[in-house]
């Protein structure tokens, strides 16, 4: 007959050989994670430096933007971004009230001292809409151009009524007329990409 101490010995034993194990298959699964591939890196000669993606609110003006912006640095060097081609994705899903509007991206350098803006495009709900033009034909505040080796301040989208008016009530612009709770929340997507002098931008489908 075993006795009680015999007993417990055989349990001690089997607890220690239960942790034991347990151990080997955490560190097996570190492993394995450590073996896992990395994320597919960005495409070369490419950066996204915007994506909106939910509601605008009236919080935001009418202009909504991060700060401070992605991939934010030179463009000059040692990559050449600013030489090269900016390319645009708007989509517009909801809004309370259906309308047409100009949806416009900028950026904004030194204190909102220097500010340079892509073209205008006209969407309505239910569209997509791209456009690219070069980087440093935008247009320029005062005619000045950005520093491109500097950071910028921020970035974002000016959400303009169809007379090319923003739809905010900074500067006193009093919403230019229009009905706010007409316009927002305005869900959307708003997608920049900028792609360096000389390559040739992979497509809305990697985004």
């Amino acid at each position: 007959m075993i006795s009680q101490t015999v007993l417990r010995r055989f349990r001690v034993v089997g607890l220690m050989l239960g942790l034991v194990l347990v151990a080997l298959m955490a560190a097996t699964s570190l492993k394995a994670q450590d073996a896992a591939p990395p994320a597919a890196p960005a495409v070369a000669g490419e950066l996204l430096v915007f994506d909106w993606n939910k509601p605008v609110t009236k919080a935001q003006h009418g202009f909504p933007w991060d700060k401070p912006p992605k991939q934010n640095g030179n463009w000059v060097s040692p990559v050449n971004y600013a030489g090269g081609t900016i390319h645009f994705r708007a989509q517009v899903f909801s809004m309370p009230v259906k309308k047409s509007m100009r949806l416009q991206f900028c950026f904004w350098q030194f204190r909102n001292t220097r500010e340079t803006c892509s073209q205008t495009k006209i969407i309505t709900v239910g569209q997509t809409v791209t456009w690219s033009q070069p980087l440093l034909g935008m247009w320029k505040k005062n005619n000045r151009q950005l520093d491109w080796t500097k950071p910028r301040d921020r970035n974002g989208v000016a959400i303009k009524n169809m007379a090319g008016k923003a739809v905010s009530d900074y500067s006193n612009w009093n919403w230019n007329g229009e009905n706010p709770d007409q316009w927002y929340p305005l869900n959307m997507r708003f997608t920049v990409v900028v792609v360096e002098k000389g390559k040739t931008f992979s497509g809305w489908q990697n985004y």
